[in-house]
């Protein structure tokens, strides 16, 4: 599991990597500035695989922000032409920011470093399409949904719906 994240990981810096600022003869250093709002373990992971992807990849220079409230900072970095290079979004809303054209498709370089939807959940790549294009890559995913316990069913946990739950919508969910 460690290694396909890893390489998941690496194909999502390598579609940056034509942000790259050429400092002239030798090999070009690529420089990226990398934003996040991971926090405890998952960021020290996080930090793990940029240190990791800079071993195995030299002439890559990554600069990591943890941002604690990323939209507060990512929409004026962006307004102000100096938006980081890439960023973990929140993946249900960049439908909402690629619609303000806030973020750049990747499609043209998905397609070039043969990155598949098929390798995704489905649910997750569907999130970051918007007007037929692709607006990020899936990097994780999280639980959507309502548990209930049926021991715990009538007056104990107020669920009116009796013993059978609260029903199987949202509309629902009011009832519970």
């Amino acid at each position: 599991m460690a290694g396909r994240f890893f390489r998941l990981f690496s194909g999502f810096f390598l579609l940056f990597v034509l942000c790259a600022e050429s400092p002239g003869g030798g090999e070009p250093t690529v420089h990226l500035r990398f934003w996040y709002s991971w926090t405890g373990p998952h960021r020290l992971a996080l930090e793990g695989l940029c240190k990791e992807y800079e071993h195995r990849n030299p002439h890559i220079r990554i600069e990591t922000l943890q941002v604690s409230n990323m939209n507060q900072k990512l929409l004026p970095a962006v307004a102000g032409g100096i938006p980081p290079d890439v960023v973990v979004f929140n993946r249900p809303m960049i439908s909402n920011w690629a619609a303000e054209n806030t973020f750049t498709a990747l499609d043209s370089l998905i397609h070039r470093d043969g990155i598949q939807a098929e390798d995704f959940l489905k649910a997750c790549w569907d999130e970051c399409e918007y007007g037929g294009q692709i607006w990020g890559i899936p990097v994780n995913t999280d639980n959507r949904v309502f548990f209930w316990n049926k021991k715990f069913s009538g007056k104990k946990a107020s669920i009116r719906n009796g013993p059978q739950g609260p029903g199987r919508s949202l509309k629902n969910l009011p009832n519970v």
